[in-house]
């Protein structure tokens, strides 16, 4: 994708309701990768482009985990990555402020990283949202706007 999305648009695919019926829960167990498990789900828009959810989880520590909102525009095959909620077990360093941290964070695209030629998620504050991979999912679902079935979020939650 060579055009940037500006710190706006971002927030606007952000706040955008995610409807999915199918049940959040369904998404586990997940399908088994090289050195992690993964499970995703695509929520087409009306535009002909989608969102995607991805959840990924290293087989060699529970903490080591990952929950993404993607954005794939129409007529690309490029996945924007939007934010990411990501357990601790790495260090992390923001690339501009040269701050360095091993705690769970949360990624979020910015305009300003991707005018640097960086990944455009590749931004992160720590949080204690959450501490776990459980957790971690119920905050994504609140924070972007994901819509379940009462009874899925339930199950996945509970």
């Amino acid at each position: 994708m060579n055009n940037l999305l500006a710190d706006d648009e971002i927030q606007s695919l952000i706040d955008e309701e995610k409807r999915v019926s199918l049940k959040l829960s369904d998404l586990i167990p997940f399908k088994n990768k090289k050195g992690h498990k993964e499970q995703d789900i695509s929520i087409k828009r009306n535009d002909g482009s989608e969102f995607k959810i991805i959840i990924r989880q290293n087989k060699s520590g529970p903490l080591n985990f990952s929950v993404i909102l993607g954005y794939i525009p129409k007529n690309l095959n490029r996945l924007f990555r939007i934010t990411r909620y990501n357990g601790k077990g790495h260090q992390h360093t923001n690339k501009i402020e040269k701050n360095s941290f091993d705690d769970f964070h949360i990624h979020r695209a910015t305009q300003r990283y991707q005018e640097f030629g960086f990944d455009e998620d590749a931004y992160a504050e720590v949080t204690d949202k959450y501490s776990d991979l459980s957790s971690a999912l119920n905050s994504f679902v609140k924070d972007c706007n994901v819509i379940v079935p009462q009874d899925s979020q339930r199950s996945l939650f509970d």
